[in-house]
This record gives structure tokens, C-alpha cells and sequence, in this order.
């Protein structure tokens, strides 16, 4: 009788880091597959918190180690990592280069560790995995290693999102949703913001749901963390404009969210999160200008937003967590040299 294939994903995101994009792609990618392929047995590993001395060096003797306890087949790196030493074949998933470029986007500490460790993740890896075209053409450049293995699979949102009735108590509000990273262009939507409101007759608040311990607070902004699914959801639907100004993204997950719950999008064009939105967004050319025009005109024209609303839901409906998990089933096979 043939054994059911072991595949193991990096469940340290999940773990370290619940609320960002990496433990989001890591949960719905492995609640696909498991869907997608019953019989397969799924894995999600970490290191543990009370790790022993030697099981605490994760990826060259706990993870290694682990991986021939449970018979791994294969492992998946979703966050740019896989094992330093041992025989599991290995695929890796680059989100982004962004920790290339970590002093440009004065990003943490650890993003400087993860920059160091890249190319020898990808040398190792059988695979690399992208969430879209711009990433795989940014590696190509880079890494010569990665050439002749990368594959390309789109995100989605999660079931959670979709139109939600507009709760009463709830006033208009532009809303962001991502971290308090340089790239994400925060402060500028809320200088924005701040000229807009002065304008308008009505009241309404810019609500950032994340934005970073750092965030200074103003008149009509209001942060959110730790906000759930269901909550979150409701956010989008509401909301006159979803804003995402960012510079620089591997995919731009929020967007397909936003766009799943039927709200407005503004986002930058020739950017990762731009190609996401296409043509069903108010893509703008990432100065502060061109997004306070932009901005502007949605709330001030109510058809146009409500055109908006109708190309977000169709273009939603283009990505799918499940042929997500079909892609990346079809590069595992590949790693294993099933095909």
C-alpha cells in the first residue's frame, strides 16, 4: 500500500506572528491543501517554546531533526526559510525581497537576518514560490540559483470576506489595513487625509487597522489592532474607500480582501498590489497629489464609487484559495520529481 505523502509548512508565523499576511498565506494554504488532498497528511511545525538546548537551533538540528520523525516527505518554507542541513526535499516561498532592501524601508531588525539567509535558502530549495509575476522577476535579477525553479501563486481572500450589511452606528471612513512600514506610505495618507477632511461638509475618520506601535494618533484617526475576521470584514464593507498607498508589495493581500467585500480600492500602479487591483481600482501614481485627487473624487462622486464597489466584487472572484493550493500542489510534485 502506497504511504500518503507528509508535507510539513513552516508553522512559525502562525505562531510569532498571527496577524501579518505570512500567517495568513501559511493557515489558508494549508486548510486548501488539506481540502484539495484528503489523503495527504498536513503539518504545521514550529519551535517549540521550551526547546531544549540543541532542539532550540530550529533550522539546522530541531527542524531537521522533526522532519525524519514524522516522515516528512516534503517541506514548505512559507516565510523564506527552509532547514539548513538534512535530506527532506524543500520548496520556499519569497513573499517579497523587501528585506533586501530593509534599511531603505527602516524595517525590523530580524528582516537583516532573513536578508543574509536568502540565497542559501533558495540554492537549497528545490522550488521558489511567488505570489506574483513582479516578485519572480525581482528574484530572476537577483538570484541566478532561482532561474530555472520559480513558480507563480496568486493569494486570496479568505472565505471570512464578503459583503457585509453597513451597521447603522457606523459613519463614513476611509479605511487602511497593513503595518507602519516606510513602504506602506502611512504618514502620507494621513497627511492626506487630514487636508481632505478640513474640505468636506460632511464628518469622517481615516480607521487603520494595524499601522505599528509607533503611530501617531491625530483628529478623525483611529487604530485598530487584533481585529478579527468577522470585524474586519464588516471594515471593508463599509468603508467609503479602502486606501492602500504602499510602494512596494509582493502581493498586497488587503486589496483582494477590500476588493472581496465590495469596497472602493485605491492603490499604486506599477506596483504588486496595483497588478492585483487592475482595472477595478483607482490606481494612482503613488505621489501624494495624485492619491488626495484620487481620494477626493470617490467621495465626492458616489456613482463612480459605487462603480467601483461592482469591478471590486468581479475582480475578486479571480483569486481563490483553492487553485492557490492546486498551484502549489503541482510544484511540489515537481520538487519531488513526481512529474
Amino acid at each position: 500500500m502506497k504511504r500518503a505523502m507528509t508535507i510539513v509548512l513552516d508553522g512559525t508565523p502562525v505562531v510569532d506572528a498571527p496577524f501579518t499576511g505570512i500567517a495568513r498565506y501559511t493557515q489558508e494554504l494549508a486548510a486548501a491543501l488539506r481540502e484539495l488532498h484528503p489523503d495527504a497528511r498536513l503539518l504545521l511545525e514550529s519551535c517549540p517554546q521550551e526547546a531544549s538546548l540543541i532542539e532550540g537551533r530550529w533550522w539546522s538540528i530541531g527542524l531537521p531533526r522533526r522532519l525524519r520523525e514524522t516522515g516528512a516527505s516534503l517541506f514548505h518554507g512559507t516565510d523564506f526559510a527552509v532547514p539548513l542541513l538534512g535530506k527532506t526535499p524543500a520548496v520556499v516561498t519569497v513573499p517579497d525581497l523587501s528585506p533586501l532592501r530593509a534599511r531603505e524601508f527602516a524595517m525590523p531588525p530580524q528582516a537583516k537576518r532573513v536578508a543574509r539567509r536568502l540565497p542559501g535558502a533558495i540554492r537549497r530549495a528545490s522550488a521558489v514560490i511567488v505570489p506574483s509575476e513582479r516578485v519572480a522577476e525581482e528574484v530572476r535579477r537577483r538570484f541566478s540559483a532561482a532561474r530555472q525553479k520559480i513558480a507563480v501563486t496568486p493569494l486570496a481572500a479568505a472565505s471570512a470576506f464578503s459583503p457585509r450589511p453597513a451597521t447603522k452606528t457606523s459613519g463614513q471612513y476611509i479605511l487602511y489595513v497593513g503595518s507602519g512600514q516606510r513602504r506602506k506610505n502611512l504618514d502620507m495618507l494621513v497627511r492626506v487625509f487630514s487636508r481632505i477632511r478640513s474640505g468636506l461638509r460632511q464628518s469622517i475618520e481615516l480607521v487603520v487597522v494595524g499601522g505599528g506601535s509607533q503611530m501617531a494618533l491625530q483628529s478623525g484617526v483611529k487604530q485598530m489592532r487584533g481585529v478579527t475576521d468577522e470585524d474586519l470584514a464588516k471594515l471593508y464593507s463599509g468603508t467609503s474607500a479602502f486606501v492602500y498607498p504602499s510602494s512596494y508589495e509582493g502581493f498586497g493581500l488587503p486589496v483582494v480582501e477590500a476588493m472581496a467585500c465590495g469596497a472602493p480600492v485605491v492603490a499604486v500602479r506599477d506596483t504588486a498590489a496595483g497588478d492585483v487591483a487592475g482595472d477595478a481600482a483607482l490606481l494612482t501614481d503613488g505621489s501624494e497629489r495624485a492619491l488626495e485627487e484620487g481620494l477626493a473624487g470617490i467621495l465626492e462622486d458616489s456613482a463612480w464609487s459605487g462603480e467601483l464597489r461592482k469591478k471590486s466584487l468581479a475582480r475578486a472572484k479571480s483569486f481563490s484559495w483553492r487553485r492557490t493550493a492546486e498551484l502549489t500542489w503541482g510544484v511540489y510534485q515537481v520538487a519531488l520529481g513526481n512529474t
